[in-house]
């Protein structure tokens, strides 16, 4: 732990000073020098602002006064906060660290340390000033400095201009690389004969935290660069770090350590020049067991300054010990000047036993590939199809195989061999773990044992195991006690892995565990099979956990054996839909015809659910059940006008992702016949479907088709319909719908009713589809149609710019082949002009067509001789003029067709859009004609005068309020101005037309010095004096209130604070120090006092102003207040005072009395916080005072409440407060906190009386809410007969219930309550309204009862909704989607409650049982 030398502060003060006089003396103007505030402890400690010349440079600076050295760490955590700050620095921008005692890491060079920081990685330029950099001779400049940072005087004479270039030359120039220090032609003595992989994918890691050592921020920040950049950011940390040795990179086999670190090693050794590190690579098993470091590096290895070893591959020896003492010797042992670090590759399972006990090492693992790297390299390198629905199936089942460069070759080379892709995930696996067995064998050689059959056995084991007890993970001692002396065996296999800092195992993923387990079935008679798979229960049942695992058993069994016959027979009755997830040619066509369609009417005919088309489930059944018999079953669902919509819709869905090839006229003729029925037949929520549905079957490919369609549902406006039709367009020659398109322009741009309206929120993006149809419009007459639509429902459509622009473009090339379209963009110009349907916004998107085609002028000309009012067309004809086209208004204007007023009215107009230009043609009206323009257009110098005014004022204003006798020198030329020795408002300057005409005017009277005046003259009713004036001018307490508002104005960001000023204000801080009684400043409000204390406050936290103890502790009584809102102000003064005193004076203050509600809740909060319990009572007190207001007192009974549990407070307030949602009650707040605190009896009483005195409307549901909350049994049912009363939300009643408060609500004796309130919802008994939907507090009730329900609470409800499903299905006409619905999910929640975890001695003593059959 680095330890400081000096105060902080006081360093940061010299540092500034120092700073501030170096830049001076370089000539380098200071715009800005200002420490950060305090309590920002991850920002910098000074800030400024040079000129040099042409630019402008922030420079931070960070003030580390340190005896010992300080690491990289530090560095890096600063330069993440000023990147991610906000203050959008820049190439030319510089952060500097300076130590003036110690080193930042690398100590023996650290100009190389800047290199590191310097490569690209950060925007700006880092500078290190430190002890090995002299950085004591550049503080000798200034010898005062230099005694006061290090305590003596100035002992060695310097040359201060060499000493002052040199600082100018680090600062302002980029660092200088060294040459190559190794050369090519000693490489395979580094880095052997390594070569560039192929088809190499960047890889992210994943850095393991070691919580007894990282800083948990710091280390955030290094993951999340990490995750993004790979190994080479986690090693930029390592290099720069004087205690860490290197990195080791963790991984199983096949995840890619050994290309990762020849990649890094390849990367280091063309990349020496930038990155000073010279690599040396090696494979670990080229190391013998009694070799030492040094016998495999170079000769002459401790010639080079800085030397990077990466060892691949630890795993691969079997004397992992032995490796790790030669490590930890050549570490500790090596001498010289060479600085070396290490990247070392290792399986996890290895990595406890071997590196991990040598200090400091930094560990990572590789993450996993992405998706679409893994699709590029499959296309890349084995020539695979590139569409990634391609892969769909395997990529949902089995994404692992796109995660893993070693499945990913496993699945290249398979498609290889067959150009097709495994029928199902059992043979991928199957392939898998063959080649695993057979690389690791060839890995071990002949220097262990192997036998496959003693990995495989143990494997199956330990998956049966881990799936009978429903985890993932298995303990250590677990695993001795299963496997015995074959645990071994299995840690070292390649299939597991070890979890990092744990003694637990796991598969390397899931779907392997399940693939062992079915391999383990797969020995089991038929019997024994469905013992294991099926639930102990009346009803005959799979345990849902053991899904998958089915599902590869099923794919592995012979088809045609016994075995397989009676495990399919038993599953057809008792769970025909796990054999979905078989796959098909596994089952025969018979069997999956009863399956299929038997599920499909019970689901969607019977039921009327739905098969939603994207649902991983469905497309496990549309590849189950893809089959001529199923194809043809649909077809015949989907026509019979006689099924639910939904069913149709179900069959529509499933049918469009068969294979339809054979069957695809009738399909497309079925669609259409669907779109042609009338709305009653076929609603249009159905239509839009089939119109999704024909995009994805491409149908509208034919164009005599999509006519039919478009002629089909073209009268339907509703926006399902409109922007179904728009996505199939877009797809297609547009042109030859323009009619279409122009018939639902007025609807989509909000012009025009639609006829069929629409109460759901749907996003449809219908207007985003509409504009990319005129976007793909070709033919010139529709493109201008096109833009006509753009300018005319610009705010209706919310067009982007881009957009525009496109249409644009696509004219310009559309005019090299059709010229008519200038003919065509012109006449619609004219009528949009005439009919004001263009705006003086968009003028600019028109030109560019003119300009990129050639035609400005004649586009000028046209316009110009229309028939069209100068008045019409005067604005878009100056955005057309040109050299060329000016001197026909003068020649107008000379033959008398214009008169002289247009001249200047076209000059001004033409003056907005080209200065430049509107001064020619001012020019040429003056030496062309004799007509002399009403006033001269303001000349460019003069623009640029009053820019540069505008640009300084903020500035010069505020610099202002620091010079006393400049105020009072223009205050008395403002009144001589005025002529009067009395001013009254009618004489002030700003109010007079020719005070804001007039430049000099107001440079000289800026707004600061005006603000005065003002201020003099609101103090008094009568005409102020210059002697009024000047009192507020000499009141130096008044001018610094007008300094802090200028600072803290959002509208004065610009705005420099400059050393002078700082300084008069620290000395005006310390003069007035103890004239603050800050105690008594709140009780006036605005005085005198007030402003002292305010003042005190904000400049000595802003500038670091050094206060008495005793000031700080006097701030607590107003510091809160003037934070506005936060807490930050005690961070203030806690840094300037230990936390001891803060507390003592804190209960001091509490016990004398906080009058002020703001800063007794500050310092309540502070007491709670740090357990200053002996005034826990003066809190109790005030939280149980009905005068005060409620919000406040709320808040700070849940900080109260959290930390004393104070149960008898809160029944107190009970007892003592009015059960109304109000401002002033906490009864309900006071309740909540009960609930949580266990006291739900207590709640229930008090909250029951509540009930009974208020029936009705919003206080009867405020308190159903809260016995909801408490668990009361009959709560439900409060809330069923409010809802029968014809009780509803509304907005006000809907911020105190909602339907989250049933969540955790569970009572079993409330089974009859719930069944009552979903034949309710179901049979439309009681309706919802925007904020309250019944059916949606249904689901969030059944929630919490199926978390907590038992077997008979099931049983009984299950009766119970079959009972209610059969009264509503009396009910004639009423939709019973709900009701199967929950039906359906309440038996798969009784299933999985069913599905019990057996314990670990029970499947071990099985397992044993069954031995001779694993």
């Amino acid at each position: 732990m680095a330890k400081k030398r000096n105060n902080g502060k006081l360093f940061e003060e010299q540092a500034k000073s120092f700073f501030s006089r170096i830049f001076e003396r370089l000539g380098y103007p200071l715009l800005k020098d200002r420490p950060q505030f305090s309590g920002t402890q991850d920002g910098f400690d000074i800030q400024f602002m040079i000129s040099d010349g042409m630019s402008v440079r922030s420079i931070f600076v960070e003030c580390k006064d340190y005896a010992t050295d300080v690491a990289f760490g530090n560095i890096y955590a600063k330069l993440h906060y000023l990147e991610s700050s906000g203050y959008l620095l820049r190439e030319n921008d510089i952060a500097i660290f300076i130590s003036p005692r110690s080193n930042f890491g690398n100590h023996r060079n650290p100009e190389k340390a800047e290199l590191t920081f310097n490569r690209n990685k950060y925007p700006f330029k880092i500078c290190l000033f430190e002890r090995s950099h002299g950085i004591d001779r550049l503080f000798a400049v200034e010898p005062e400095i230099y005694k006061a940072v290090y305590r003596k005087k100035l002992s060695f004479e310097i040359d201060e201009e060499k000493e002052l270039e040199r600082f100018r030359t680090l600062l302002f120039y980029k660092i200088g690389s060294e040459e190559k220090i190794v050369p090519g032609g000693r490489r395979a003595r580094f880095i052997m004969h390594l070569s560039r992989e192929e088809n190499y994918i960047k890889r992210g890691v994943t850095l393991i935290q070691d919580p007894e050592t990282d800083d948990r921020q710091l280390f955030n920040i290094l993951n999340k660069e990490a995750s993004q950049f790979g190994i080479k950011d986690v090693l930029r940390n390592v290099l720069t770090d004087s205690v860490c040795p290197g990195v080791v990179l963790l991984g199983n086999p096949g995840m890619g350590k050994s290309i990762e670190l020849k990649e890094l090693a390849m990367d280091f050794w063309e990349g020496q020049k930038e990155l000073q590190w010279v690599p040396f690579y090696r494979s670990v098993n080229s190391i013998g067991k009694q070799d030492t470091l040094e016998d495999h590096l170079p000769p002459d290895w401790k010639e080079i300054s800085q030397l990077l070893i990466i060892l691949d591959g630890l795993d691969e020896i079997s004397y992992g010990q032995s490796f790790r003492t030669m490590i930890e010797n050549f570490i500790q042992n090596h001498e010289g000047g060479t600085v070396v670090k290490f990247v070392i590759s290792c399986r996890t399972n290895m990595y406890e036993s071997t590196i991990r006990d040598i200090t400091n090492f930094r560990c990572c693992t590789l993450n996993s590939l992405h998706f679409k790297h893994a699709l590029h390299y499959l296309v890349t390198k084995y020539q695979m199809p590139q569409e990634s629905n391609y892969y769909g199936e395997i990529a949902q089942d089995q994404k692992e195989f796109f995660e893993n460069p070693y499945y990913l070759n496993l699945l290249g080379d398979y498609y290889k061999e067959g150009q097709k892709l495994p029928d199902n995930k059992s043979e991928l696996m199957e392939r898998y773990t063959s080649k695993r067995l057979r690389d690791d064998e060839m890995a071990t050689g002949k220097t262990q044992d192997f036998d496959s059959s003693q990995i495989f056995r143990a494997c199956k084991k330990v998956a049966l195991s881990l799936e009978a007890m429903q985890t993932r993970r298995i303990s250590g001692e677990q695993l001795t006690l299963l496997l015995q002396e074959n645990k071994k065996v299995f840690i070292n296999s390649g299939f597991v892995q070890r979890v990092v800092n744990q003694d637990q195992w796991e598969f390397e993923h899931r779907n392997l565990q399940e693939f062992f387990v079915a391999k383990t079935l797969y020995n089991f008679s038929a019997e024994k099979i469905i013992e294991f798979i099926s639930l102990d229960d009346a009803k005959p049942k799979t345990h849902p956990s053991w899904l998958n695992s089915i599902s590869y058993l099923i794919n592995l069994l012979d088809a045609t054996s016994e075995k397989m016959k009676k495990l399919v027979k038993w599953l057809l009755n008792n769970d025909a839909t796990v054999l979905f997830k078989a796959d098909r040619s596994r089952i025969n066509d018979t069997i999956r015809k009863e399956v299929f369609q038997g599920y499909f009417n019970k689901r969607c005919k019977e039921q009327t659910l739905w098969f939603r088309k994207y649902d991983q489930e469905t497309k496990e059944i549309v590849r189950f059940a893809d089959s001529t018999v199923n194809r043809e079953f649909l077809m015949q669902e989907l026509k019979d006008e006689e099924n639910h919509r939904r069913t149709r819709i179900s069959a529509m869905s499933l049918l469009s992702q068969m294979d339809t090839a054979l069957m695809e006229e009738e399909l497309k003729e079925v669609l259409l016949g669907c779109l042609q029925d009338s709305l009653e037949k076929v609603d249009m929520h159905f239509k839009a479907e089939i119109l999704h549905t024909i995009q994805d079957q491409g149908f509208h490919s034919s164009a005599d088709y999509l006519a039919q369609v478009i002629a089909a549902v073209s009268y339907i406006d509703h926006e399902r319909i409109t922007s179904a039709l728009l996505q199939l367009l877009v797809e297609t020659y547009v042109d030859d719908h323009l009619d279409y398109l122009k018939s639902i322009t007025a609807i989509v741009g909000g012009i025009k009713q639609r006829k069929h309206q629409t109460r759901d929120n749907y996003v449809t993006g219908e207007k985003r589809y509409f504009i990319l149809a005129l976007l793909n419009l070709r033919k010139p007459k529709n493109q201008v149609y096109a833009l006509q639509v753009f300018f005319e429902h610009q705010d209706a459509l919310q067009w982007e710019h881009k957009d525009l622009t496109n249409l644009i473009e696509s004219m310009v090339k559309n005019f090299a082949t059709a010229n008519e379209l200038y003919g065509h963009i012109m006449t619609w110009l004219v009528s949009a002009l005439e009919n004001r349907r263009i705006t003086f916004r968009n003028e600019e998107y028109v030109v560019a067509f003119f300009k990129k085609t050639g035609t400005m002028e004649k586009a000028f000309m046209d316009l110009y001789e229309s028939k069209l009012a100068m008045d019409n067309k005067r604005y878009f004809l100056t955005h057309l003029a040109t050299d060329a086209t000016l001197p026909i208004l003068i020649k107008d204007f000379q033959d008398g067709t214009i008169e002289e007023n247009e001249l200047y009215v076209f000059r001004n107009v033409l003056g907005r859009v080209d200065t430049e230009l509107a001064q020619k043609f001012e020019e040429l009206v003056l030496g062309e004609t004799e007509y002399r323009l009403k006033e001269d257009f303001i000349d460019v110098e003069i623009r640029k005068q009053w820019q540069e005014y505008h640009s300084t004022k903020e500035q010069s204003s505020f610099d202002l309020l620091f010079d006393n006798d400049q105020l009072k020198k223009l205050t008395g030329e403002y009144f001589a101005l005025a002529g009067k020795a009395e001013l009254g408002w009618d004489d002030m300057q700003d109010n007079k037309k020719e005070f804001w005409d007039d430049l000099d005017l107001q440079r000289k009277f800026l707004p600061s010095l005006q603000e005065i005046v003002h201020d003099t003259k609101r103090e008094q009713d009568s005409p102020i004096t210059l002697t009024d004036v000047e009192k507020n001018i000499d009141n130096d307490l008044y001018r610094l209130f007008k300094v802090k508002r200028e600072l803290t104005s959002q509208s004065k960001k610009a705005v420099v604070e400059r050393p002078e000023h700082i300084a008069h204000i620290k000395a005006w801080c310390l003069e007035n120090e103890k004239k603050g009684d800050f105690k008594n400043a709140l009780r006036q409000f605005q005085s005198r006092n007030y402003l002292v204390c305010e003042l005190l406050w904000f400049f000595g936290r802003r500038y670091g102003v050094t206060y008495q103890e005793s000031t700080y502790l006097d701030m607590l009584w107003i510091d809160y207040h003037l934070e506005k809102g936060g807490v930050g102000g005690y961070d203030y003064i806690l840094e300037n005072v230990g936390i001891e005193k803060v507390k003592i004076r804190i209960i001091e203050n509490l016990k004398e009395g906080v009058e002020e509600l703001i800063i007794f809740d500050n310092h309540a909060e502070f007491a709670l916080s740090h357990g200053l319990k002996e005034v826990y009572p003066l809190i109790a007190e005030y939280l149980t005072d009905t005068g005060l207001n409620r919000y406040r007192r709320r808040n700070l009974l849940d900080s109260y409440v959290e930390t004393t549990g104070d149960v008898k407070l809160l029944k107190q307030i009970l007892e003592n407060e009015a059960p109304v949602d109000n401002d002033n009650s906490l009864y309900w707040d006071a309740t909540l906190h009960l609930i949580n605190l266990s006291q739900n009896d207590f709640v229930i009483g008090k909250t029951m009386e509540v009930l009974q005195k208020n029936k009705g409307g919003m206080e009867e549901l405020t308190a159903i809410k809260h016995l909801v909350r408490a668990g009361h049994p009959k709560a439900l049912k409060f809330f069923n007969e409010w809802l029968k009363e014809g009780n509803r939300y509304d907005r006000k009643e809907h911020r105190f219930f909602s339907t989250v408060d049933f969540s955790k609500f569970y009572s079993p004796g409330a089974i009859n309550d719930i069944l009552e309130l979903i034949e309710m919802s179901v049979s439309k008994e009681i309706k919802g309204n925007d904020y309250f939907d019944p059916i949606r507090t249904v689901y969030e009730i059944l929630k919490s009862f199926y978390e907590m329900a038992d077997q008979s609470n099931f049983i009984d409800f299950l009766s119970g909704l079959e009972n209610c499903k059969h009264r509503l299905s009396q009910k004639p006409g009423l939709d019973m989607y709900y009701i199967h619905d929950i039906i359906n999910e309440a038996w798969d929640a009784y299933f999985k409650m069913s599905s019990k975890p057996i314990a670990f001695p029970e499947i071990a003593e099985r397992i044993d049982n069954l031995k001779y059959m694993l």
